[in-house]
């Protein structure tokens, strides 16, 4: 289905672009500041062709981003990534088992250093640090500490 589109964010004199992207639907109005720091009104964002296939798109979004250069390689966008490698829209697809373990090993870290919290959706971190010591899960550490698991939860996040 052709969907997709490839749009440029124009910088104030409109002679060039600070940003170029691929999306469908409403995606070039909702951009944040993770992504790109300046995020245009709507009159500075061109979509310069619609109605394409998600891989078109993406060949396109490539080409424009290597002939316009990112600034960190001496070009004029500030794109983080070189663009059409891989779709953001995961829609029907699967990571391989290596990139999971990636991704679970970095979540696992982040959460023992505190810096992202254990939703409710997620399992909680098979090692636990606290007061710099390191348990195998929270139960044992609980049992060690001589408190409840709500108790050590409870403190974790103080």
């Amino acid at each position: 289905m052709n969907k997709f589109y490839v749009y440029l964010f124009m910088r104030d004199d409109f002679y060039s672009p600070y940003y170029v992207g691929k999306g469908q639907g409403r995606r070039c109005f909702q951009h944040d500041k993770t992504r790109c720091a300046n995020s245009p009104n709507k009159n500075r964002i061109i979509k310069i062709k619609t109605e394409m296939s998600e891989e078109d798109a993406l060949e396109l979004e490539s080409k424009l981003i290597l002939f316009w250069g990112r600034k960190e390689d001496g070009g004029v966008l500030q794109n983080k990534q070189e663009g059409g490698k891989q779709p953001p829209n995961w829609t029907g697809k699967n990571h391989s088992v290596e990139t999971k373990n990636k991704i679970s090993e970095t979540r696992k870290k982040l959460m023992r250093e505190g810096k992202i919290k254990v939703s409710n959706n997620l399992p909680t971190p098979p090692v636990v640090v606290f007061q710099g010591k390191t348990y195998p899960n929270r139960k044992v550490a609980a049992a060690a500490l001589g408190i409840s698991v709500a108790t050590l939860d409870r403190r974790r996040k103080e």
